[in-house]
């Protein structure tokens, strides 16, 4: 039998963003995925197979340097609400994700339903912040998009 682990106790030092940490992240995560850019520019002349070996790696980063923007919609990645915004912004040009919309939705609630499996997934997003019948209400996410009002 395993002994409990206090995992909140063995995190604890992750939890507050350090600046150098943040930094060290996004920039042997942007740096990399530049030069993977600037390579896979250069390997159109040589091969297109030498590019598409290329692309694997650079998706692997443009999936990292989403997470990280991920994390500045948390506030997670600076402690400064500032910094998380403009860096999450700026992590929006290359993988095409609107850091603002991406903030909105991610303040919105979430109500589960069972699906036809029995398990509880994710249905809707649903602004709670306004009454009936005011614009905010009607901001609901679905699979066919009713409106709440």
């Amino acid at each position: 039998m395993q002994p409990d682990i206090d995992w909140n106790a063995l995190l604890a030092p992750y939890r507050k963003p350090e600046l150098w940490r943040s930094v060290f992240q996004f920039v042997n995560t942007a740096l990399p995925l530049a030069v993977l850019w600037l390579m896979m520019l250069w390997s159109l002349d040589v091969s297109y197979w030498l590019t598409l070996l290329l692309a694997v790696p650079a998706a692997l980063f443009l999936i990292r340097l989403f997470m990280l923007q991920h994390d500045c919609g948390h506030g997670a990645l600076f402690r400064s609400r500032h910094a998380n915004n403009a860096v999450g912004s700026a992590i929006g040009l290359p993988t095409a994700t609107g850091a603002r919309r991406m903030r909105s939705i991610m303040r919105l609630p979430v109500t589960s339903t069972p699906g036809a499996s029995g398990i509880s997934t994710p249905s809707r997003f649903v602004n709670t912040s306004a009454g009936p019948g005011s614009s905010a209400c009607c901001t609901v996410y679905t699979d066919t998009r009713p409106c709440c009002c």
